[in-house]
């Protein structure tokens, strides 16, 4: 069985903590020489997608996204900053959002929208 993209995002996190410099840079080879023999070198861009959120898992940071239908007030941009301080904090304007908001933190999507939230009443009449 293949391992995943997460697993070797986190073989490449834990074999290149602490390295830098030369070192980093034969360790990455070696990575690199790895997924070649195993003919999964196609799969460097996956695999490079899941280990930065691996990084931004074990250290704290990430990436927030915050798309609303308005611009969003000041003390909730204040919240925002508080709460994610390690953060990449990108803010949108979507006239097209009734109203509502969507909240993407890294891999993570939490669809507040009128869109969003009528979508899900949908699929539970459905599915009742």
């Amino acid at each position: 069985m293949k391992p995943t993209a997460k697993q070797y995002a986190n073989v490449l996190h834990d074999i290149t903590e602490g390295k830098t410099g030369k070192v980093l840079e034969l360790v990455v080879k070696d990575f690199v020489a790895l997924l070649s023999d195993r003919h999964e070198r196609s799969r460097h861009r996956e695999i490079a997608r899941v280990f930065e959120s691996v990084w931004r898992r074990r250290y704290g940071t990430a990436t927030v996204r915050l798309e609303t239908a308005q611009a969003i007030s000041a003390e909730l941009d204040r919240e925002l900053k508080e709460r994610f301080t390690n953060a990449t904090i990108e803010k949108r304007v979507n006239k097209e959002l009734l109203g509502g908001a969507r909240l993407q933190i890294d891999d993570r999507l939490l669809d507040g929208s009128i869109a969003g939230q009528l979508s899900r009443l949908k699929s539970y009449l459905i599915n009742s």
